[in-house]
């Protein structure tokens, strides 16, 4: 009679990599297309996969396939799997050749233009065996990029409340927004600004998250009239010097506009709003040598950059 442990694995990482395509594509067709295979020997394969587990995975009609409960549980914890074996040739290899490798990290549109050009080029000059790559991109595709592994790491903003244990989530910088506006802005010439007087004009900002809008909105006294809602900073800078808007930015964004651009930072009454920047990444996955190096890295530059003040070069 034989043991449960003299039998072979019912699954590989190839087995778990063809129903995790199938179930994303919809279709055995596309999926096959995908992974270079045909469609009848993919087909045979899944067949095979689900009489080893005595279980079908997918419900199969004319209008496609779906994954079953028993497949939705596979792709879940297969998912995690190949994570962790992508995670295990990594240390392998970082074991092998010291902090060497790859790194993906995702930043916040704010924190990459105050950060990202000063972390690629340290990164090269300190970690010259690290190849780094830096997406940018709002916090909910950042977040969907960490939950799949397509990041190491991210810093950003993010509003902690229902993200649930998933992540590991630190504060790392506070930050309090400075209200910006061009050389000729009326603002300029009044010798006291109070929050209310902002509701005279339109504000130009990147994308507002639910707390900052609604701070906003309550300590100005009224909803804010958007000109320009983006993450193209420098299109913000061109705007504040032509028309009379104003816009909230770091301490770090505005020395670095003021680089390129006739904009000045007004002192307004009773602002006491606080941004929080977080180093944000994936509870299951512990980061490798060279994330960690590049982590430190970034977490130095920002605390750099935030205890700048603005007319620090």
């Amino acid at each position: 009679m034989s043991v449960q442990g003299d039998r072979a694995p019912a699954l590989g990482s190839r087995d778990i990599r063809q129903v995790m395509a199938v179930a994303d594509k919809g279709s055995i067709r596309r999926a096959a297309e995908i992974m270079g295979m045909t469609q009848p020997g993919l087909s045979k394969n899944l067949r095979l996969i689900e009489e080893r587990l005595g279980v079908a995975l997918f419900e199969r009609s004319t209008a496609g396939v779906k994954l079953t409960q028993a497949g939705q549980l596979l792709v879940d914890r297969g998912r995690q799997v190949l994570l962790d074996l992508s995670a295990i040739e990594r240390d392998i290899d970082e074991t092998t050749r010291g902090h060497a490798g790859q790194v993906t990290i995702g930043l916040g549109t704010v924190i990459a233009v105050e950060i990202a050009t000063d972390l690629l080029a340290e990164s090269h000059r300190l970690h010259p065996g690290i190849a780094l790559n830096v997406v940018v991109d709002d916090p909910d595709s950042l977040l969907e990029r960490l939950r799949s592994g397509r990041l190491d790491f991210g810093f950003f903003h993010i509003e902690p409340q229902g993200i649930g244990g998933e992540f590991l989530i630190r504060e790392v910088l506070r930050t309090r927004p400075v209200v910006l506006v061009g050389r000729r802005h009326p603002l300029v010439a009044k010798p006291e600004v109070s929050p209310g007087d902002l509701q005279n004009f339109r504000i130009a900002m990147p994308k507002l998250y639910p707390s900052f809008g609604q701070w906003l909105e309550h300590i100005t006294g009224g909803p804010l009239k958007p000109a320009l809602i983006g993450s193209d900073f420098y299109q913000i800078g061109e705007l504040l010097e032509r028309a009379d808007v104003y816009s909230l930015v770091s301490p770090g964004l505005q020395r670095r506009l003021q680089r390129f651009f006739e904009v000045v930072g007004i002192p307004v009454r009773e602002f006491d709003f606080v941004h929080r920047a977080h180093s944000v990444q994936a509870a299951s996955r512990p980061l490798s040598g060279a994330a960690q190096q590049i982590k430190a890295l970034a977490t130095r530059l920002m605390i750099e950059t935030g205890n700048r003040n603005p007319d620090q070069s």
